[in-house]
């Protein structure tokens, strides 16, 4: 049930550039989209893009202790200030990300994946 806005690293690096050239020194900027999609959204996106089943290869568990629910900044002042607005789509990153994982998977076959989260 936790959602975020997801952004692309060349938007969050791009918006980072122009707080730094054209920001208000002591004021704040928050970079996001506003997208907002669930965590269970976002896999299921990626399995239709796989094309395999979500019940398959998806174990749905309980929230992990301490998780916040929302992770959901507002970027209209770095929008209405600085004319910034995301180029990337969510859609689009994905397809990205699974280019470069499909181009180098023979690569990533061979790290170390046992995942432990640390608080």
């Amino acid at each position: 049930s936790s959602t975020r806005s997801f952004i692309h690293m060349n938007d969050g690096s791009r918006a980072t550039w122009q707080i730094m050239h054209k920001g208000k020194i002591g004021h704040t900027y928050h970079i996001s989209t506003n997208e907002i999609i669930s965590i269970r959204e976002l896999v299921e996106s990626i399995c239709v893009k796989l094309n395999v089943e979500f019940k398959n290869h998806v174990d749905v568990v309980g929230e992990r202790a301490g998780k916040d629910s929302a992770y959901q900044l507002k970027s209209a002042k770095l929008r209405d200030e600085m004319d910034w607005q995301e180029e990337i789509t969510l859609d689009q990153g994905l397809n990205e990300c699974i280019s470069w994982v499909t181009k180098n998977l023979d690569i990533l076959k061979k790290e170390v994946f046992d995942y432990q989260h640390k608080p």
